[in-house]
Parts: C-alpha cells; structure tokens; sequence
C-alpha cells in the first residue's frame, strides 16, 4: 500500500507542520514544512509504505548517517531523523533554488558563475571524501542553485562508506550517464569515482553536453563512457583555459590511477582557476564557443527530470554576476574549518628548491655572518613552505648537490629555485632573493621575479621575518598569518644548530641544545622537524631506541597533531618505531589537509617500504618519479625494485640517479649495495671507500666490511665491523658479521659472539633481528631453534634473496642438503652473486651443479671449496 500524501498543517514529532508536498519520488513525497520550536523552514522526505519499503528504510537512515558526518556550506544540512507509527522522515535544511540542470537551461550564466559552481561542487565532495563517503550519484539533479547563488549538494541515498560492501553496493546503481567507468562494470569503487562523475559534471557545466554522446542509446553512452577516449583537441580549440583542459583530462581519464590523487586538489585548482577568471576577465566569453556537443544533454539524452526535496520553483530573475566568494576569503570545510587566502593561479603544486646563500662581509665577525647565513637559509625555507601551491625540496637533496643550478634543477625534480645573496655591513645586511626558473630549451636560468632590501642584523629573529615575507613577494602572495619565532636567544640556539646539523650531520649535542631551549620555543614547527631529522639519523647510525624515545617525548602527542609538519613527524616517528598502525592513520589525514599528490606517493611509498609491501612501494615510488624525476625518487624507486628482487630495474634506476647527482653518498652507497649483492666485489668496494671518505658510518662501515670478508682479508673486514660495533653497538647485522668473521678466522671467542648476538636480539619481531638470529643459531648447532626463527623470516618476507641465503645458510648447517640447494638457487635467482655461498658453512652444496657458470667474482665449480 501506498501512504497518502500529509494534508496541510498536519504536525509531524510535535514540532514540523506541513504546508505542501513540493517533491515526488520513488521512495515517497517531499514536504515543505515549518519548523515551529525553531521558527524556520525546513524540507521533509517521508518515506512511502509498500513492499520495497525496506530497501528504502536502509537507503533513508543511510542518508541520514552520512548526512550527519558532513558540515559544510556545499551540501544540505541534516537537522532530524524521525521514526513514527505513521511513518520515517528525513528533516533537512531547506533550500530555495533549483537544480543545477534546470538554472544551467534558464539562467544563461556566466563563466565566472560556473567555475564558482565548480568550485563550490568540488569543496562539497572533498569534504564528503575526507568523512570517507562516497556519494555515488553525482549528476546536476543533485546539485542545487540557491537565491543566492551558491551551489550545494545533495541527495547522499546511495551513498557508501570507504571500503564497506552492501548489498546495496553490489549492483550497479546510479545516474547512467554520469557514472564512471569501474561503477558501470560493478567494480569496487573509490572516491576517484566521485571525481570522475565530477568531471562530466564539470563538462555539462561548461558545455550544457555530455563529452561522449548525445545518443538516446544508454547502451551506446556507456560503452562511450567506459572506452572513448575524452576529445582534448576539441577542448583546446573551444577556448578552455589549459589549466582547465588539463583538469578535465585528468578527472575523465578511463583508468583511475590517471585522475587527480586527491578531491582537495582539484577543489583548490578550480578555486585557482576561479580567483585567476575574476582577476583577469579574459576568458569571460569562451563558454560562448560552440562545444564539442551541441544539444543540451537533458533533451539527449531523455534523463529523470528529478527535482529534490528542497527545491522550489527558480526565482523570475537572478543575478548575473556574483560578488567574490564571501569577500575576501572563502570558507572551505575539510573536517573542521580551514580558512583559504587565495592566490593568484597555480594549475599545480610545483617543486621548488631553496639554496644557501651566497655570502659576502665587511668587518663582521666569522661567527656572526655565520648565523646570519642560517637565518636567511633557514627563513626563505619556511617563507616558501608557507606559499599552499609550491612543494619544497628536502633540504638534504639540494645541500648534497654540487654541480651548477641548472644542474641542480634537473637533480632534484624541481620546477624553480629560490637563490639568496647577502652582503654584510656592521649592523646591516644588503639581501637579494631571487626565483629563477630553467628556459624552455633548459640550457640556462631565467629570473622570473627578484627583489633587493636593505635589514638591520641587530636582531636575527627580526631579520627572519623580513626574509619570510619578501620570499612571499617573490610569489606575489600575501599570508595573513605572522611567522611565530622563538624569542631571540632561543631563535639564535635553533639557527646554530640548523646550520651544525647542515654542514656535519648529527649528533647527541645538537638534541641537547635544542632540549635546551624554552618550552614555547621547543613547540615551533621549526625546531620540532629540525629535531626529528637529527634524532632519526642519530637513531639509524646506531640502532639505539633511545633516540626514538627522546623524539616522543620531544614532540607533542600524536592527538594534538593538526598541522602538516606535525603530522609528518608523528609520521616519520611512528614508521621508525615500526608502529604501522598509528603510520598508516596519518594518510587519511594528509589527504583531508590537501597534500600534494607528490608529497602523498612519496609518504606512502615510504610507508610500504617499512611495512615489506615492496611492490605497492614500487607502484608509489612510480606515481612520484612521475610526478617529480628527481634523482632522489630513482634512488626510492631502486630501493623498492630491489626488494622485490628485480635487480635489473634496480641498477637502472641507481644509475640513473647516480647520474643525475654524482656526488650523493647515498647513491654512491646504494650502488656499492647492488654490486656487492651480485658479486662484483671491486667495484663494491670503491663506491663504499668514496662514501667513507666523508662519511663513516654503521652501514657503510658494515658494508665495507663483507666486502673484505669475501675477499678474504679477514683482518681489514674485522677492524671495520669493530668501528661499525662502536657507532651502533645493538645492530644485529654488525654484530653477525663480526662473530663470522671471528668464526673464519678460526677464533674460539665466536661462540661467544653469536651468544652475544642471540641475546641482543631475544624477543625482537623485526625480519632483520629474525635473519640474524637464524644464523647465529644455526653457527652454535641449535638447528631446530634455527629452522623456527626462518620460518618467521620466511612468514614475513617469503620473497626476498636476503631469506633464501638465510634458508641457505641453515639447511646447510643442519645437514638438510636438499632443502639447502633449493633455498641456494631461489637466492641465486633474485640476482645474488656465487660469492657469497664461498664461505665454508656452503661446503654441503658442492657437487650439487650450482656454482658451474661465472655468475660471481670468486665463483668456482665450488666456492665453498676454495
């Protein structure tokens, strides 16, 4: 049975009395209503009663769910949700307007209204999708235009939770002409969806038309939606700004892995668009071109006329331009409320490298222009950091460079650089800031906007500020918001420590002096990052978990991480503790801030790199190499190919990095990784000499180290893991390297080392504890205990050489000889050289036929025999 229609002035929960039905649907009738504890007006869906009811039930309280989660000024607002005897109904905020479609057909309006609308759309499904909803049915019948000319979103019945299934979800639902193509086959769906029925929204917008068809035929316009390919030629010769070209490709690209990474940044790349439209005027005709398809797409396409619960008749006339989005700011809600200074147009984020600056002085002491130097470095860090649409390099890429700029550009991925010249005088300091970008050939730099200033030095914090805003002018943008220094003694400790830190690294020393400092100034972002960069490095030289420990007690609890920066550090400390979890609940939350898509592949690849998930850090080191070719993303990049064992794609990228920056330790160590992995024990050993030359540290020292161990210069491999020992004096794989190495050399106090090891690492979970555990067990004749600790390697990373060599290893010793030649070949497959199975433990593998080719540096019919 069908529920009649409510009469006027019928009172609904003792508060709502209805004046007319204003909507009729499917799932039953839309009231207005008057709300008479609270004096407004208000819509009403009220669920109609007959055998699908329900179905229709769940899609209500749905809808009120997801309702209830979002608080923004683009999508109607829940206000109840009432279960009577007679009935459930849905109160919601009334809006006075029509649909998108209906103004889009009326009102003829301008371009500036439509990319507002945009705009607008694009604040509300960011909003939506940083809840975790996804709306599913976005089309223009969803979208209403109040009076005042603002676009809202509405309609959220078939919406559906991130990552949870329904039965509702597992047919294929929604508006046939704006869905996207993994919605049309009934594939799992995520927000890129969204963002894809975004952009034949953002089509229709433009173009009153649909990009793939203006066929009656629904099964010819899906078939279009899902394999035509978006006509960009026709976008390009209609006008469209290209920033706007290359967004709408974007959105409509077939594959997901195509479209923009985050509903933030194309929110904040049509309010770009938008803000650059009002600035300029230029384009205010060219949505007057002929479109790619001409007809409306309603009277194409014969799609529902559904008009929403909240809409009334459109207004007689309406405004044909609209005023600045709420003055002089907009209001975009994410998760709380965030206020948005605009800026003048950037399509996308762009890397930008900030370099130290060069130095010139008259009568000033070396300790004072020194501090000065740190300042103006330091200040037109964080000037640029502060500018939304610029992705800084890391300052350890562009400080371990040293070729020309231009060189450097291409090393780091960079789009631009900011250089600095300073001139000192006494109490005074002439600074010249520059933004500099590569021509189009790429032969030599262009300025792209300079300026010079005269600043008195007689107070550095001073100084900084001066820097922080003059590096903003080179962008042509204004921030409201003052640069929050410590006072000036507690400033001058952090800049001595930033500049220690830059020129020699890390130490013990540089973490006291900024525990030192006072608690107001320990809490600016500055120090804080400055002080999870030197007791992360601290931490990795040595393995010691104190530094870990002191870092969370240094920075503010992972509950009041609000900012980026705050939340990258709570990042970073939480993959070093190996606590995923907690690693893994910052994405969303990078997401909902809007990082970069660059930022947000890099941040993932290194969370998958530390989990073991070594392809899905492939696939994102992939997406950042794509989106910033730096010499540091090939680096990233190899590690991860690496790992999965694919070591030609790994050399081919360490090369490629090698070559963009010839003198990165780095990759100069990575290099000599990959070569002592295969064998080529020469060239092993050159690339770690260069590296400790001017950096010895516990890796390398360690690395170095297997390199003489092979070769049998048992003495040299020995002083070096004594020295690596001294820098890192819990690292299992130094202390496994020393006790083999004592073992070979035929000393009795082995035992005692592999003694040593097994109770450093008792209770340890981590595979590198595990793999060196299995060893030290199987060299004291614990072969059972041995065999256990290698299935928890192998239960945590079945693939890798590292835990075939380890089975290899204990089969061997434990006398399973066939176990161990099948353990030796997978790890002779992933590209280890015959090298290392030359130790005597191996001596069970001769005459198996394994070792008959040259694959290695020392490889015999039996290297083990050697």
């Amino acid at each position: 049975m069908t529920t009649h229609p409510l009469h006027t002035d019928t009172v609904i929960a003792s508060r709502y009395r209805i004046e007319r039905i204003i909507g009729q649907g499917g799932m039953g009738q839309v009231y207005l209503a008057w709300d008479e504890q609270l004096e407004r007006r208000v819509a009403i869906k009220r669920l109609r009663e007959d055998g699908a009811n329900a179905d229709h039930l769940e899609r209500l309280q749905r809808e009120a769910k997801f309702l209830a989660k979002l608080n923004h000024p683009c999508i109607v607002q829940i206000y109840d949700f009432i279960e009577e005897p007679g009935g459930c109904s849905l109160v919601m905020e009334y809006v006075e307007g029509a649909n998108l479609a209906h103004t889009l057909r009326e009102a003829c309006p301008s371009t500036s209204e439509r990319l507002q609308w945009l705009h607008e759309i694009a604040a509300g499904l960011a909003c939506a999708h940083t809840a975790g909803i996804l709306h599913r049915d976005l089309k223009p019948e969803n979208i209403i235009i109040n009076r005042a000319g603002h676009a809202k979103l509405t309609d959220f019945g078939i919406a559906r939770e991130l990552g949870k299934e329904t039965e509702l979800t597992q047919a294929v639902i929604g508006s046939y002409a704006f869905m996207s193509p993994e919605q049309i086959t009934g594939e799992s769906l995520d927000f890129r969806s969204d963002l894809f029925s975004f952009g034949l929204v953002a089509y229709y917008v433009l173009f009153n038309a649909h990009p793939f068809g203006t066929t009656n035929n629904a099964l010819k316009l899906l078939q279009d939606i899902t394999h035509t390919p978006l006509n960009v030629i026709n976008l390009e010769e209609n006008g469209l700004p290209p920033e706007l070209v290359q967004l709408l490709a974007g959105l409509l690209a077939k594959q997901r892995e195509q479209r923009p990474q985050s509903s933030q940044f194309v929110c904040d790349t049509l309010n770009g668009i938008y803000q650059y439209d009002l600035t300029t005027r230029e384009s205010e005709n060219w949505t007057q071109v002929p479109a790619p398809v001409n007809n409306d797409v309603r009277a194409t396409l014969d799609l529902p006329e559904n008009y929403h619960a909240q809409l009334l008749p459109p207004p007689a006339s309406r405004r044909r331009k609209w005023p600045a989005l709420l003055g002089a700011a907009a209001v975009v809600i994410v998760a709380t409320v965030v206020a948005v200074v605009y800026f003048p147009f950037t399509p996308q984020a762009q890397a930008v490298a900030v370099l130290p600056p060069t130095l010139a002085a008259d009568n000033v002491p070396a300790g004072e222009l020194r501090t000065i130097s740190g300042t103006v470095y330091q200040a037109a860090t964080e000037g640029a950091l502060r500018v939304p649409y610029l992705d800084l390099i890391p300052r350890f890429e562009v400080e371990g460079f040293s070729g020309s700029p231009q060189d450097l550009l291409a090393a780091v991925g960079a789009r631009e650089l900011i250089t600095s010249s300073v001139y000192c005088e006494r109490a005074w300091c002439d600074i010249t800031l520059n933004r500099l970008a590569a021509n189009a050939d790429g032969a030599r730099l262009t300025m792209q906007a300079s300026v010079t200033y005269r600043a008195l030095t007689e107070h550095y914090g001073v100084l900084a500020e001066s820097v922080y805003q003059h590096v903003h002018q080179l962008y042509d943008y204004r921030d409201e918001r003052t640069i929050q220094l410590p006072d000036e003694q507690d400033y001058k400790v952090f800049v001595d420590q930033y500049q220690h830190y830059g020129e020699s690294g890390a130490n013990q020393n540089q973490l006291a002096q900024l525990e030192s400092l006072a608690g107001n100034s320990q809490e600016w972002s500055s120090v804080q990052t400055l002080y999870r960069e030197i007791a992360l490095d601290l931490y990795h030289d040595t393995g010691n978990s104190d530094y870990l420990t002191r870092l969370k007690q240094f920075l503010p609890s992972a509950r009041h991480a609000e900012t980026e920066g705050q939340m990258l550090n709570q990042f970073a400390l939480a993959r070093a503790q190996r606590d995923y979890d907690a690693a893994r609940a910052f994405i969303p939350e990078f997401e909902a801030l809007g990082t970069s898509p660059l930022k947000l592949a890099e941040t993932k690849g290194l969370l998958a790199l530390t989990e073991g998930e070594y392809q899905a850090a492939v696939d994102h080191f992939d997406n950042a190499l794509k989106l910033r070719p730096s010499a540091q993303n090939h680096f990233r990049l190899s590690m991860a190919h690496w790992l999965t064992g694919n070591v030609g794609a790994a050399w081919a990228h360490i090369d490629k990095a090698h070559s963009l920056n010839p003198g990165d330790h780095k990759t100069t160590s990575f290099r000599g990784l990959i070569a002592l992995w295969e064998g080529r024990l020469p060239e092993a050993r050159d690339a770690f000499d260069q590296v400790l030359q001017s950096e010895r540290t516990a890796i390398v020292l360690n690395n170095l180290g297997l390199v003489y161990m092979l070769e049998r210069q048992y003495s040299k491999a020995q002083s070096l893991f004594t020295e690596s020992l001294s820098r890192a004096p819990g690292d299992p794989q130094g202390l496994l390297n020393s006790a083999d190495t004592t073992l070979l050399m035929k000393d009795s106090s082995a035992r005692q080392q592999y003694l040593q090891l097994l109770e450093v690492t008792e209770g340890n979970t981590d595979v590198m504890s595990l793999r060196a555990r299995a060893q030290a067990l199987a060299q004291l004749g614990h072969f059972k205990a041995a065999l256990e600790a290698y299935q928890q390697v192998r239960e945590l990373d079945p693939n890798s050489g590292d835990t075939h060599y380890v089975g290899a290893l204990v089969y061997s010793l434990a006398g399973e000889h066939i176990s161990a030649q099948l353990a030796a070949q997978e790890a002779l497959s992933t590209g280890m050289g015959a090298v290392w199975f030359s130790m005597p433990w191996f001596a069970s593998l001769c005459g198996q036929g394994l070792f008959a080719s040259e694959t290695g540096s020392a490889a015999t019919g039996c290297p083990a025999a050697q």
